[in-house]
């Protein structure tokens, strides 16, 4: 069978069109997309810097809350008391609420709690380099800061417990309440230091990145314990809290104590406090006890 005349005919032009598309198609199309995809990134760096801005502006106003306002007369009395004035102004400006406080006892209360929450804070933060290796050493003197943080978590709580108003309002007497008396506040307080102080201690005994990384941690928690036991020796109605530590102290070595007994004859091995007795003892080998 014959092909058909007009099959054999030349495509019209816009069947040519169709088969043979124009040179110039490929580059317009890749123009387009280009500047889609250029728009496109240039959506995406501008909602990136908003993003960064806005964390910025986030960041300084948790970091500068208390910078725009000024130390309330009882803020200033308070932290007037303690040995840190300028860390207890910046801790109370920083804590919501604090600058409505007018009575002093509510400031101890405030700082307490401000206090607890260092703590609470520096004890998880301290938790996060457990897995690190460790000589023995270093392994003992972590272990023994978190064990330490944990006590002086709980005896800060108690504290806490203690001063709070709705607790003081139901005072059993004799400065006693349903947490404890005012003498109890002041030895958990004391304690929570000397826990800190033994801590530093230790981690100083072995140096190195521990010590480094647990130092970030532990960071302003003495000073902080300091002031709040200053604060409430102040203001608990106590008179004699003279001798209340409010500063970090090492614990009683040799060269510290009661005068020395001047009938016992002196020794730089032993401190003079110590007893002819107790002196026998501790130069007694250990495998004759």
């Amino acid at each position: 069978m014959s092909t058909p005349f007009h099959s054999l005919s030349h495509p019209s032009p816009l069947d040519y069109g169709r088969l043979h598309p124009s040179s110039s198609d490929p580059p317009r199309r890749r123009s387009c997309l280009l500047i889609a995809l250029l728009l496109i990134g240039s959506l995406l760096v501008v909602a990136a810097a908003c993003g960064v801005i806005a964390a910025v502006k986030s960041s300084k106003r948790a970091h500068g809350a208390g910078q725009g306002r000024s130390p309330t007369p009882a803020m200033r009395k308070a932290c007037g008391l303690t040995r840190y004035p300028d860390l207890c102004l910046a801790s109370l400006l920083n804590f919501p609420g604090a600058t409505a406080a007018g009575d002093p006892r509510q400031l101890a209360h405030i700082s307490m709690n401000i206090t607890l929450r260092h703590f609470g804070q520096a004890l998880s933060a301290s938790t996060e380099i457990g897995n690190w290796q460790m000589g023995t050493m270093a392994r003992s003197a972590y272990e023994d800061c978190l064990e330490l943080l944990e006590d002086s978590v709980d005896l800060l709580a108690r504290s806490l417990v203690t001063v709070s108003p709705a607790v003081e309002e139901q005072s059993i007497g004799n400065g006693a309440t349903q947490g404890g008396s005012k003498e109890d506040v002041i030895t958990w307080l004391s304690g929570a230091m000397t826990n800190q102080d033994t801590c530093v201690e230790g981690l100083n005994n072995v140096g190195g990145a521990v010590k480094d990384e647990m130092g970030q941690r532990l960071k302003d928690l003495s000073e902080l314990v300091s002031n709040c036991l200053a604060i409430y020796a102040a203001t608990s109605g106590l008179d004699d809290f003279s001798g209340t530590p409010i500063q970090n102290r090492k614990r009683r070595l040799l060269g510290s104590g009661p005068e020395p007994n001047p009938e016992l004859k002196y020794d730089p091995e032993f401190p003079g406090w110590m007893s002819r007795a107790e002196r026998q003892l501790l130069g007694t080998p250990t495998q004759s006890i």
